[in-house]
């Protein structure tokens, strides 16, 4: 009976083994359990799946460890899909009061470069013609504290992002929209903001808030011409 027992312990744990050993990815690299196929991450051109929702945080803190772990195992990562926008063009008024066609796309980037969890499509920065979006406010502004060589790092890794809007569609404080009675004119350019308050903050010193925010990669419509 013992005997017979060891011998199922064996096959049990064989059978673990092999699932992590090789083939398509079944197992998380983290918890060690079974994969949930609605968690995941896009890292360096691969897909890694997740058992638990804390686990993508854990991963992103050392992915490049956890991928050659799996790697070692003979674990065949799947290719993160690259998406093609696609475009629609519902009505909205521009600043002039008339209505007109505006491309919306699906989003091409799915989770946080920093913490691995799924985005907040309402927080996001707009940097060298492409726009980052994060999961939260903190991830933003470790993002901020160096734009270019983080996205430059993130395209490097294989990341993936949408090219922003050609004109501002943000207010200069990170509000996902703008006032376009509420303005202010600067070398040339109309800067929107999306109340009073912040365009008192960017007028204490307006160029050289202008020229922080185009090296963040925002654009301004030119000062109409009188």
């Amino acid at each position: 009976m013992k005997k017979r027992i060891l011998i199922v312990l064996a096959v049990i744990v064989i059978a673990g083994i092999t699932s992590y050993a090789g083939g398509t990815q079944t197992i998380c690299p983290i918890c060690k359990g079974r994969i949930d196929k609605s968690l995941h991450v896009d890292y360096d051109g691969k897909r890694v799946f997740f058992g638990c929702a804390g686990c993508p945080k854990k991963f992103m803190e050392t992915p490049d460890k956890y991928i050659e772990e799996m790697k070692a195992e003979g674990v065949e990562l799947a290719k993160a899909p690259v998406e093609q926008p696609d475009t629609i063009e519902p009505e909205r008024a521009d600043h002039h009061g008339q209505k007109g066609p505006e491309k919306s796309t699906r989003h091409v980037q799915s989770n946080c470069p920093h913490s691995g969890n799924p985005v907040n499509y309402s927080v996001y920065a707009d940097v060298s013609g492409k726009r980052v979006y994060f999961c939260g406010n903190g991830c933003k502004t470790n993002f901020l504290k160096a734009p270019e060589k983080n996205l430059a790092e993130m395209e490097k890794k294989g990341m993936n992002f949408e090219n922003a809007p050609a004109l501002q569609s943000y207010c200069p404080c990170g509000a996902d929209h703008v006032n376009h009675k509420i303005f202010t004119d600067v070398d040339g350019k109309r800067v929107y903001f999306c109340g009073n308050g912040c365009k008192a903050n960017f007028s204490k010193d307006p160029k050289g808030n202008l020229v922080k925010l185009e090296k963040k990669g925002m654009k301004f419509e030119a000062t109409p011409k009188k």
